[in-house]
């Protein structure tokens, strides 16, 4: 405050320190307002600093609390990844062993039925960890579609015969209805698409006690793709038979549009959802239903399958009626393609062998039934095998027989297969040795991106042999040898198996007959293809009663091999 008025003086007065500049004769008002002024001003200032500092706070917690996220989204990975190698560690040793047995010619029916139990329970006993797994991904973010052309006709009836199974062992129907024209041939990931479907019929048929479940299949878009109908699949409710009249024909050339919107929808004649229940059943561990229902499953299943339609750029729909039943649909834009696949390539004999000189594998696992599956399963094909327990065992035993192939754990002592391949890859002996890692440890293979390490492929444990035999033909570039009984007996001439008669041939037991017409009412071709087969080792006299059936089969006449196994019942 000064009688100094000009411009200078109230530069220098700011200089200073002052934070204001009031000059004389005082105007009374005007003092009081500056005074209020400034300390409304300073009081925003206070209040500004301390916003600051609890800024600065907050930012120190978040940065806490993001660091302890990581942490526990690490713990939780390591978790996992341990419980995943713990618990698919034995389902390697149950599964491989299974599917070794599924192929001895020499086990009876009983047997066999045994087998197929312990199978089957083993793989829903890996279906519920996979679930746990697939959304721990989902909720990190690290799943990725991988689309490649699909046989559309072979995959949906590969569909339609996990289901029916399930369907026909409740006692309900399983109706399909396809449109009239479904492309030959589509892009898409088929593992992910085949599991939305599996689990929503499923679903469809753990909920429905009486009724059945309708699986439809239609392409909604404008433009249709000019193909031949797939073959009509349908249950006949009071025979409880699949009737068809061809298994898939072989597409041929045809137009078709380069993209489809086709339409899955699935209906059931079951409990229905409560209107207050549909609004979670998408929603992770939620279960509906009574509990003996809802200790079959995780709760998991339509979670996932949303999440994975969602990438797929689509979503779920249902609508439901409480006690009466629901529908559930997807509409997935899709590109089609001109696939051609032969039916034997869906429905194939059993691998005896390959083409070619021996081939030499080395199999790297510390533990030794995990080897052993191995072993015992590509021994008897032909190939020579090497076992080693750890990847130092691994290097040597690669560097004194040079082998065409090494199969890899990589999680094993002394050596593991990531620093195994890293000194095969840095080796000139060894770094053009393909090389297929085998895990049950799933986050281990994320951390290591198989590109950075040079990995040939990459499966999982359990090991599925047929997928593995896929690996060898692709890797080892093998022409597969497969079952087939005595050339000189296949001379007999059979063009066609409506024109043998019953009397032209030798029919198996009775008990055999009374298993073969039982899987012709459920429906099992590959069941009854592989009685046919082995009753073609059993005696040369039923070659041509087996191949009668196998043809059948092929052709998926189930009514014509019922027919032809009462002929023979009733004359017995």
């Amino acid at each position: 405050m000064t009688a100094l008025s000009s411009t200078e003086d109230q530069v220098k007065g700011f200089e200073v320190g002052g934070v204001d500049y009031v000059t004389k004769p005082l105007q009374h008002e005007e003092l009081l307002t500056r005074i209020i002024n400034h300390l409304r001003i300073q009081e925003l200032t206070e209040k500004l600093q301390l916003q600051n500092q609890e800024l600065k706070q907050q930012a120190i917690e978040l940065a806490k609390a993001k660091e302890a996220a990581e942490l526990a989204s690490q713990a939780k990975s390591e978790f996992l990844s341990n419980m995943t190698h713990e618990l698919r560690t034995p389902l390697n040793g149950i599964l491989g062993y299974a599917q070794i047995l599924q192929r001895d010619k020499t086990a009876t029916p009983k047997q066999k039925h045994s087998i197929d139990l312990v199978y089957q329970c083993g793989t829903h006993l890996l279906h519920l960890i996979n679930d746990i797994l697939e959304l721990s991904k989902m909720e990190a973010r690290k799943m990725q579609l991988l689309p490649k052309e699909i046989h559309f006709p072979a995959f949906v009836i590969e569909v339609i015969e996990i289901c029916r199974i399930k369907a026909q062992q409740k006692g309900i129907s399983f109706i399909y209805q396809p449109s009239s024209y479904l492309p030959a041939g589509i892009v898409a990931d088929e593992k992910r698409l085949r599991q939305v479907l599996i689990n929503l019929l499923s679903n469809a048929i753990k909920f429905t006690d009486h009724g059945g479940v309708t699986f439809k299949v239609e392409v909604i878009s404008k433009d249709k793709a000019v193909q031949p109908p797939l073959p009509r699949i349908y249950r006949d409710q009071q025979e409880g038979e699949v009737i068809t009249d061809k298994i898939m024909p072989l597409m041929g050339k045809a137009p078709q549009s380069p993209m489809l919107t086709i339409r899955f929808q699935i209906e059931d004649t079951g409990i229905g959802i409560k209107p207050e229940e549909l609004e979670k059943i998408f929603l992770p561990f939620e279960q509906f239903g009574d509990s003996a229902i809802r200790d079959q499953g995780t709760g998991l299943g339509l979670a996932i399958s949303q999440k994975i339609v969602n990438l797929m750029g689509s979503h779920i729909k249902v609508e439901s009626t409480y006690d009466k039943g629901s529908v559930f649909s997807v509409d997935l834009d899709l590109p089609t393609t001109t696939v051609m696949v032969h039916k034997n390539q869906i429905y194939t004999n059993t691998i005896v062998g390959f083409q070619g000189k021996v081939r030499k594998i080395v199999v790297v696992d510390d533990k030794p039934e995990n080897r052993s599956v191995i072993v015992n399963f590509l021994q008897p094909l032909g190939f020579e095998l090497l076992e080693a327990s750890n990847g130092v065992e691994g290097l040597e035993k690669a560097t004194e027989c040079n082998p065409d192939l090494i199969i890899t754990d990589l999680v094993m002592p002394v050596m593991d297969g990531f620093e195994m391949m890293r000194r095969i890859r840095s080796s000139e002996q060894l770094t053009q040795i393909l090389v297929i890692a085998i895990s049950a440890s799933v986050y281990e293979l994320e951390q290591q991106p198989s590109q950075d390490i040079g990995w040939s492929d990459i499966l999982s444990k359990p090991v599925n042999i047929e997928e593995l035999l896929g690996k060898l033909k692709q890797h080892l570039q093998l022409e597969w040898v497969y079952e087939q009984y005595d050339p000189g007996l296949s001379k007999i001439k059979i063009e066609s198996a409506e024109k043998v008669q019953p009397d032209a041939t030798v029919p198996p037991p009775d008990d055999v007959l009374a298993e073969l017409y039982d899987l012709a009412k459920k429906g099992n071709m590959f069941a009854i293809t592989k009685t046919a087969e082995n009753l073609k080792q059993l005696d040369d006299k039923f070659v041509p009663f087996a191949h009668t059936i196998s043809n059948y089969a092929n052709e998926f006449q189930l009514k014509k091999i019922r027919i032809l196994i009462e002929k023979y019942l009733e004359k017995n």
